[in-house]
């Protein structure tokens, strides 16, 4: 499971077309404001450049809020959720699934 979408990164002066979206380190606490999911999200080229072990471009860090009483089933697949939140994200919003 992962992203792919058209990525500029300005501060190396180019495009990748199918950037290659990968969430890593996922991991849920628990905080003085409820349940939340920690996790990076690596941004490769090309699924072909994470294939062929080459380093991420980027990393970020993201949060999102962790629902421990929800009667959705899909509430237990946190990487599920992991992506489907960055999708609520503007930059991420037309990220197709891979």
């Amino acid at each position: 499971m992962a992203l792919q979408i058209q990525v500029t990164f300005p501060k190396y002066g180019f495009t990748a077309s199918n950037a290659y979206l990968r969430v890593s380190n996922l991991r849920i606490d628990d905080s003085n404001a409820g349940w939340i999911v920690t996790f990076n999200l690596k941004c490769y080229f090309s699924a072909n450049a994470k294939n062929n072990g080459k380093k991420p471009i980027e990393e970020e860090y993201h949060t999102f809020p962790y629902s421990v009483s929800s009667s959705n089933q899909d509430q237990y697949n946190t990487v599920k959720q992991a992506y489907q939140y960055l999708k609520t994200l503007s930059q991420y919003s037309s990220a197709t699934d891979v």
